[in-house]
């Protein structure tokens, strides 16, 4: 802006990492263990790919000077526009006995009948069919991040 500004802007845009997709899950049960566990079976390493990934970066500084030392303060807002960019895939296994919603499609201000803020039996989206299947949600990474900061020249 002048010799006193500086304002940047970066776009950073890439591919789709690859990663191993689940394609299914069995139970196993040892012989002597009375516990017992669910596996996952790997589909074809790196046979999927997430998302592609995309964020804006808007920066500001103001270059300043006190008796001989520089300082600069900046404002910095990483992932502007807040895109929820798949950092990996969790796989869970719900049941559709246990009352609660496994597969993570109840919402609060639309099926929350008794206004209690948590999933019940009876609910919409509450022990469905899907819930006793594996089932994938995507854990993001780099949410809105405001950065505030001095730095010092001496």
């Amino acid at each position: 802006a002048n010799k006193k500004y500086e304002l940047s802007w970066k776009w950073t845009l890439q591919s789709g990492q690859a990663y191993t997709p689940i394609n299914g899950y069995f139970m196993e049960n040892l012989p002597g263990n009375p516990e017992f566990q669910y596996r996952t079976i790997p589909g074809t390493r790196n046979g999927g790919r997430y998302p592609a990934y995309h964020r804006l970066d808007l920066g500001l500084v103001r270059h300043s000077k006190f008796r001989n030392a520089k300082f600069d303060v900046f404002f910095q807002i990483i992932n502007t526009y807040n895109r929820k960019n798949v950092f990996r895939y969790v796989y869970n296994l719900g049941s559709i006995y246990n009352g609660i919603d496994d597969d993570g499609d109840w919402d609060v201000l639309k099926h929350d009948k008794n206004k209690n803020k948590r999933p019940d039996v009876g609910e919409t989206n509450v022990d469905e069919a899907d819930e006793g299947r594996i089932q994938r949600q995507p854990l993001n990474i780099f949410p809105i991040i405001p950065t505030i900061g001095i730095t010092f020249e001496f």
